[in-house]
């Protein structure tokens, strides 16, 4: 899966300080500068889509008798 880095090491501190629609707002401009037309609310469904596949995931591997499933997101670094 190809990387899109979209916060530098001097933003990534102060990104953690912001709100979830500033936020949104700003990986929605980092990714229309690299051509892509993606919109603030885009970016939270598909963040908050993430994040209901992990805890699924998470939850499924938690409970025993399970068969483990993994996920290329899991070793995501931030």
């Amino acid at each position: 899966m190809p990387e899109l880095n979209i916060v530098d090491e001097n933003e990534r501190e102060y990104i953690f300080e912001l709100n979830e629609e500033e936020i949104n707002r700003i990986i929605s401009q980092k990714v229309k500068e690299k051509s892509y037309n993606i919109t603030g609310g885009q970016c939270k469904s598909k963040f908050n889509g993430l994040k209901k596949t992990y805890k699924n995931i998470k939850d499924h591997n938690n409970k025993n008798g399970n068969n483990k499933r993994n996920w290329s997101h899991f070793e995501v670094k931030l």
